[in-house]
């Protein structure tokens, strides 16, 4: 039974940039432009009606213009007018779907695993938003600000039928011709929503090959290889858990009809699958990035438990403080304090007061310790009760 759209503000809202992209992308093309107001198109190679789509939201016939254009493309494809009207709203959008592959046979998940796969595909494309900035082997808890603005862009697509299907869908700016040739991909000239995409997919691809290659190498080199394409810890970690809820996951990309992909990312697949036997590869390259890289510019908080300096000998000062790491407590040696650090820290250990700081944190072996520790400040409001039991401190 087909099913019909009656509400107009439901076509008041469709952008008419988007319903041409669609169009266009499906063959229709413009036979003749009304001044600023309308242009009429027309299929190649079908006996259809005609499309008069407005061209100014502003006119009093838009909502009608795009309710006629709605029906006349079900019609010609044989749809219902509400898969043709998501596939016009979508025309402005890249999708990226995230599919679990043991869902239930009605497609649903249980509701614990539900909340995870959404969270988990939000990491994914946090991590190549990070890359899209700048790719590195490891984001710590300060993301870079571009891709925490760029994920408040991005909403999230009505569920679709198979196996659970996450739909996040990324705004992408249309493309406009007769410019400036296309510059070379030295010289980025896609707007950030579509080099995120963009380095998703490279990233997704990058990661699939180094799964394989490790799989036959063993070497976590396969993985170090591959940073600058997007892989990260924080990318193979994501999708190690994903696997882990969801079994064997199928990432796709679906491009934005208003703005055609390049050439280099058209070549491959744009669907990647990871199943069980990637898993366990997939969380030890995690572990591997975060043993071996440092996080620069950590914002920590604790109580110092150990003054570790010994004027006799060292110039500069070390400590012992508690804090929490990942949701865990953790006990890390801030190293190479100045004179006044060290006793503004000294200071708050005689007081009980909780302090906080930023600085790199390094891992060595099953320790961890801070480089460069720097801005301390007191935690006001600690109570002295939260403190833990200080060590004996070794000289002061």
């Amino acid at each position: 039974m087909a099913v019909m759209i009656t509400d107009r503000e439901v076509f008041a809202a469709l952008s008419h940039v988007d319903a041409r992209a669609y169009l266009l992308a499906r063959g229709w093309r413009e036979e003749e432009r009304i001044g600023n107001k309308a242009a009429v198109l027309v299929p190649d190679g079908a006996d259809a009606p005609e499309i008069l789509l407005p061209l100014r939201e502003d006119l009093g016939d838009y909502a009608l213009r795009l309710a006629d254009a709605v029906r006349v493309v079900a019609a010609v494809e044989g749809r219902a007018e509400t898969s043709v009207l998501t596939d016009f709203r979508m025309a402005g959008t890249d999708v990226i779907r995230v599919r679990a592959g043991e869902a239930a046979a009605d497609g649903t998940l249980s509701f614990q695993a539900g909340i995870a796969v959404h969270e988990l595909a939000r990491e994914v494309l946090l991590s190549a938003a990070c890359a899209a900035h700048a790719p590195r082997a490891l984001y710590g808890n300060r993301k870079p600000q571009s891709a925490l603005d760029y994920l408040e862009t991005v909403r999230l697509g009505q569920s679709e039928r198979g196996s659970y299907v996450v739909t996040l869908l990324s705004p992408v700016d249309p493309a406009l011709g007769g410019g400036q040739p296309r510059l070379g991909p030295e010289f980025e000239d896609d707007p950030f929503a579509r080099i995120v995409t963009r380095t998703l997919l490279r990233a997704l691809r990058a990661t699939r090959d180094a799964v394989t290659e490790a799989a036959a190498s063993e070497d976590f080199a396969a993985f170090e290889r591959r940073v600058r394409h997007g892989v990260s810890a924080n990318l193979c970690e994501a999708l190690a858990k994903l696997v882990g809820v969801g079994g064997t996951v199928e990432l796709g990309l679906t491009w934005a009809k208003v703005r055609p992909p390049r050439p280099d990312d058209a070549k491959g697949p744009l669907k990647l699958d990871f199943g069980r036997s990637a898993a366990g590869l997939l969380q030890e390259a995690a572990r591997q990035f975060r043993v071996r890289e440092p996080l620069p510019d950590q914002e920590l908080s604790g109580w110092v438990v150990r003054l570790m300096r010994r004027p006799a000998r060292d110039a500069l000062g070390s400590v012992l403080v508690r804090v929490m790491i990942d949701g865990r407590p953790r006990s890390i040696r801030i190293e190479g304090l100045s004179d006044s650090d060290y006793a503004f820290v000294a200071a708050a250990h005689a007081d009980r007061k909780a302090i906080s700081f930023e600085g790199d944190l390094h891992r060595r072996d099953r320790a961890q310790e801070v480089r460069n520790a720097r801005n301390f400040a007191i935690v006001e409001g600690a109570e002295d009760e939260e403190a833990p039991p200080a060590d004996t401190a070794a000289g002061v």
